[in-house]
């Protein structure tokens, strides 16, 4: 999911464009996927268990 985040020019002010680049979005790709193999196996037991880390 890509969020895109635009600020139109209003009167004399810059534009700004909140696009996260290539880089941004393989970053982002790369946590991603490092949460979901990692992080969710444990989440998902320790929710089912009711237990805090």
């Amino acid at each position: 999911m890509q969020v895109v985040h635009t600020l139109f020019v209003l009167s004399n002010q810059i534009a700004m464009n909140f696009q996260l680049s290539e880089e941004h979005l393989a970053v982002q790709a790369a946590a991603r996927e490092f949460a979901q193999k990692e992080l969710k196996p444990g989440v998902i037991e320790r929710d089912s268990k009711m237990e805090y880390p």
